[in-house]
């Protein structure tokens, strides 16, 4: 699809309650695995190699929704980031992230062993706990650009367990947040998302509703009923939660009929090990229309 609209460009900050955690079989969901040490001078002068996943049952992992915080990773927008895992014993787990780099870089793998632990405190506020596997990692191929571990000289990692989004609801604003690649809303607007379960783990799925139609240089974004905008659907497709990142793609239309997404991209923007509840979420938005 080619896009004709100018790029909208947002921050909201949404707050999540706790009653949407998921009671799943460890270590199915979300999780955040972040190396604590292994990584060489190059990659942690930018941050810490880490990767987004969804663990999924009998030991794969959602793909499409994996992304890559590691200068290895050549290319992170297509299916070449792939994580499985094995579980050890009860509470002893391996997963391991393999990456073809699709000729663009050396092939490789990191191989995570690590002991889960349901209650650890947070960091800064030891009445918060939450779930992680914490272990040794090593790397099979070539990672001399990001990392200098070995089976021989394995390295420490954290991995972060957060919540899955498949039922209630988050309230927060999308603001008037200006970049360099786009223009904000004219003014600040409110927004809650309504989540439901989607067709597939590791996918979102759900409405967008917000409380005014915003406007773009006096123009209104999107179509209303009586006076109301229209809600905005989420396509599953398109939309990812995995780790401490979450993409989703709202789809409805502009006043004129022509099809519009309001895409967003949050993160979770604390430490590991991360996440006391309630979550708070940062949204980056836009906003692109046209056939």
């Amino acid at each position: 699809m080619k896009f004709k609209f100018g790029v909208v460009l947002l921050f909201a900050v949404f707050l999540f309650p706790a009653i949407i955690r998921a009671q799943v079989p460890v270590p199915v969901g979300r999780w955040e695995i972040v190396h604590t040490s292994g990584d060489n001078s190059a990659q942690t002068d930018l941050y810490p190699g880490a990767f987004s996943i969804f663990l999924r049952a009998g030991g794969t992992g959602y793909t499409y929704g994996t992304f890559a915080s590691s200068i290895c990773v050549i290319d992170t927008e297509t299916f070449n980031v792939v994580p499985t895992w094995t579980a050890l014993d009860v509470n002893r787990f391996q997963i391991t992230i393999t990456v073809d780099n699709l000729g663009l870089g050396p092939n490789f793998s990191f191989i995570y062993t690590g002991m889960y632990n349901p209650s650890t405190p947070v960091p800064g506020d030891p009445s918060a706990i939450i779930p992680t596997i914490s272990g040794q990692y090593y790397a099979v191929g070539d990672v001399s650009a990001c990392n200098v571990t070995t089976q021989s000289n394995p390295g420490n990692f954290v991995a972060t367990f957060l919540p899955t989004l498949f039922d209630g609801s988050a309230s927060g604003s999308l603001d008037a947040f200006s970049a360099d690649n786009g223009s904000a809303f004219d003014s600040r607007v409110g927004a809650t998302i309504f989540f439901d379960i989607p067709p597939a783990p590791g996918q979102i799925a759900g409405t967008v509703s917000l409380a005014s139609n915003p406007t773009f240089q006096t123009r209104p974004c999107f179509a209303t009923t009586s006076g109301v905008v229209n809600p905005l659907t989420i396509n599953p497709n398109l939309s990812s939660q995995t780790g401490a990142s979450e993409y989703m793609f709202a789809e409805g239309f502009d006043p004129f009929g022509v099809p519009t997404t309001l895409s967003s991209t949050a993160f979770q923007p604390i430490s590991t090990p991360r996440l006391p509840t309630p979550i708070r979420m940062r949204y980056r938005s836009r906003v692109r229309t046209g056939l």
